[in-house]
């Protein structure tokens, strides 16, 4: 078996330097340049067998079975050389293509009789030997060893180490010319062209709620920080650049028996809702009107009665980031499940802030005022019928 390596080696050395035993012109004698590393690239072996066989007699070599040189070509040490084995074809064997980062490339053929892996990993120890210390002449200069570990990228490298000229495109037949007839026959009217289906709008829009607590702040002297909570269900479309819009309605309510409050909220949403994969984080603000209504020792109170107006305006800022889950086909475009934190302020026009105290003047809670609120969100998004892909 040795002296079928060597003579196989020895058939790679061109006739002038196997004659007189020196390396090629240009060359120095001994000037040994070791690779570091190895991309592989197999077919029809053992692939975990060759990998020990080769680290058993190359044990500082590097072995890569995946690269990408164009981005992250730094995790592949220099110099590097390209190793491709593969069943010769035709009859048995093996075909070995290697090609070095300086572009060389070397094409020899191999026979298997025996364990195959074995052999190979000793033939391409041979050979690598023999190209680091300059004793053997390249095929072919130039060729770059595929940059990618993708099949596609791989054929072409090897295609080029062995000098395979892409095949022409063939030319297109000469089109035969129709004998002329005398009656011609009669042209089928042409079909109108369709008109294109409108592309789709991207636009979602679903059913939305969230649930949670709203605090006072700072606590004022008169209310506790709670100063209620409740729901707040709600429509929100989604753009297909992220543009958000939406309405909902929020009751939230505060109980210190005998006395009670309930707050009902109609607001407008604008904002926009980023989305990466299984992550969406839409913020928005929104302008909002607020009724109210209070039970002091289980008597209804009115706010004429506290001389304070009925309504409050309010401004807030809010953000639900959360897990998302897109769906590709159907009606449902997503879902999404996460946490609510909002800020804002409300007052009563002319009044400002409401406090409101029991029948013997101890006070219970406050209305309006800046406040700060948590809680849980959820949101469907649903495609319109035109933007539906069918399954």
């Amino acid at each position: 078996m040795q002296a079928l390596l060597i003579a196989l080696l020895w058939a790679g050395l061109g006739p002038a330097e196997a004659a007189e035993g020196r390396a090629p012109a240009g060359a120095e004698a001994n000037e040994r340049r070791p690779f570091q590393s190895a991309l592989l690239a197999t077919e029809g072996l053992d692939a975990e067998a060759l990998d020990a066989a080769l680290r058993l007699r190359l044990p500082e070599l590097e072995l890569h079975r995946s690269w990408d040189l164009e981005r992250e070509g730094d995790a592949v040490a220099k110099p590097y050389v390209f190793i491709h084995l593969a069943p010769a074809g035709e009859g048995a064997g093996l075909s070995l293509e290697l090609i070095t980062d300086e572009g060389q490339a070397y094409v020899r053929a191999l026979d298997d009789e025996g364990p195959r892996e074995r052999i190979a990993a000793s033939f391409v120890v041979s050979i690598l030997s023999a190209i680091e210390l300059r004793e053997v002449q390249a095929d072919r200069v130039e060729v770059q060893a595929p940059q990618r570990a993708e099949a596609e990228t791989i054929s072409e490298a090897v295609d080029a180490a062995k000098g395979a000229e892409p095949e022409p495109e063939p030319e297109p037949e000469p089109e035969a010319e129709e004998p002329e007839r005398e009656e011609r026959e009669p042209e089928e009217p042409k079909s109108e062209p369709k008109d294109p289906e409108p592309a789709p709008s991207g636009w979602e829009i679903g059913p939305w709620i969230s649930a949670g607590v709203l605090l006072s702040i700072p606590p004022p002297d008169y209310s506790q920080p709670l100063a209620g909570w409740g729901g707040e269900p709600g429509v929100l479309a989604r753009g297909p650049r992220g543009l958000l819009v939406g309405t909902s309605v929020r009751i939230h309510s505060r109980v210190i028996n005998p006395n009670a409050i309930t707050r009902t909220r109609v607001a407008a949403h604008l904002g926009w809702a980023w989305r990466s994969r299984a992550f969406e984080l839409p913020v928005a603000g929104s302008l909002g009107a607020e009724a109210w209504g209070a039970r002091v020792d289980g008597q209804r109170v009115t706010a004429a009665d506290l001389g304070a107006q009925s309504t409050l305006l309010g401004l807030r800022v809010w953000a639900a980031p959360g897990w998302f889950r897109g769906f590709d086909e159907g009606p449902l475009a997503g879902v999404r499940v996460g946490g609510r934190a909002e800020f804002g302020v409300a007052l009563a026009p002319g009044v400002g802030v409401v406090g409101l105290a029991d029948a013997e003047g101890d006070p219970f809670v406050r209305v309006g005022g800046p406040e700060f609120g948590v809680g849980l969100d959820v949101c469907l998004y649903l495609r319109p019928r035109a933007n539906q892909r069918k399954p």
